[in-house]
């Protein structure tokens, strides 16, 4: 990538790609934890506090791009940031109370190793 980005450098169409491809790698670094989320149900184990500091500093830098009358992809990207972190923040709100459901593996060992005539769902596993 260093001897193309040398060899390149004279481009300007080359250099904005690589411009929107950092910043658009970097507005979607959230995207992961936003799935993860979604598929669970559930942001048990997510610190809000650090997601409200990702949206305060978003926002921030995204109005700092907007004053500043930064090329498009930064006010865009910043605005997809933003946009992504309250998403993650709604969810925060819409599954408050919601536990991360067991994964399959661990259903798999449950309701394989319960001692013998335990029914309910209060027993836990007796290890071997």
């Amino acid at each position: 990538m260093s001897l193309l980005t040398f060899l390149l450098l004279d481009s300007i169409i080359y250099i904005e790609i690589l411009g929107f491809l950092a910043l658009f790698t970097e507005a979607m670094l959230a995207v992961p934890q936003l799935i993860r989320n979604f598929k669970q149900k559930s942001t048990e184990g997510m610190s809000i506090l650090m997601v409200l500091m990702w949206t305060v500093g978003d926002v921030f830098k995204t109005t700092y791009f907007v004053l500043r009358e930064a090329p498009a992809q930064f006010w865009l990207c910043g605005g997809l940031q933003v946009l992504i972190d309250l998403t993650i923040l709604g969810q925060v709100q819409l599954y408050k109370g919601n536990t991360a459901p067991h994964s399959s593996r661990q259903s798999s060992y449950l309701h394989h190793h319960r001692p013998s005539g335990a029914g309910s769902n209060t027993d836990h596993p007796r290890p071997d």
